[in-house]
Formats: structure tokens, C-alpha cells, sequence
């Protein structure tokens, strides 16, 4: 909770550029072995979030999610994608050669934790 928080973004889609339409807050903290992200997504009308699905490996496309996609080669080529929804449910994908190359059935090591409120 007091490590800072980032909350300047701005959107992909829609209107790329654009200011964020909701107010999203992501702290990032880590030690040696392990990486926590903590992710505040506020909605204004939550009666129309969209979580479905809570199975592994999840189709995301149809629910609401949060997606992080990390390059842990440092090469802004490779990475893997993490992906869950207001339900908690996951999703992870290997990414190779700058998104040509997706592999869904990579399962990484990780958990979520999700808890809604209002």
C-alpha cells in the first residue's frame, strides 16, 4: 500500500493517447526471487463489469482483465503475457519473436488475488 503508485495512463484503444476513462493505480514491488503487482481498477459503473470465466488459460478476450506482459530477456522481443480477470482467473502465454509467435500453452508459476469492492 505505501509503495508509489503509477496513474498516468493513457488509452490503447478507442482513443489512443487519450486519457485513461477510468482510474487505474498499479504499484509495483519486488525482492530477490519473487515480483508483486498491485492493481487498483476503478469503474464507475460496476454493475457492467464483465467476468465470466474462471478457468485456467481463459478465453480474456470476453471478460474484463488486467494483461502484463513482461520481457524478461531484455530484449523487447520476448516476453510472457500474464492475464486475469475480475474473477481471478488465469491466464499466461509465452511471446516470441515481437508477438509473432504466441505459445498458450506455457503455464508460468503464479497466483492472484482478487477482491472487489463497492
Amino acid at each position: 500500500m505505501n509503495a508509489p503508485a503509477i496513474e498516468n495512463f493513457t488509452q490503447r484503444e478507442q482513443n489512443e493517447g487519450a486519457p485513461a476513462t477510468e482510474k487505474t493505480r498499479i504499484a509495483v514491488v519486488y525482492n530477490t526471487n519473487e515480483i508483486y503487482f498491485g492493481i487498483w481498477c476503478f469503474d464507475s459503473e460496476p454493475d457492467k463489469i464483465s467476468a465470466q470465466q474462471m478457468a485456467r488459460d481463459f478465453r480474456w478476450s470476453s471478460d474484463d482483465n488486467v494483461e502484463i506482459m513482461i520481457s524478461t530477456f531484455n530484449d523487447n522481443r520476448n516476453g510472457y503475457l500474464f492475464v486475469t480477470n475480475p474473477n481471478g482467473a488465469l491466464a499466461d502465454v509465452w511471446v516470441g519473436d515481437e508477438g509473432k509467435d504466441w505459445n498458450k500453452d506455457w503455464n508460468g508459476v503464479w497466483d492472484v488475488k482478487v477482491e472487489r469492492n463497492g
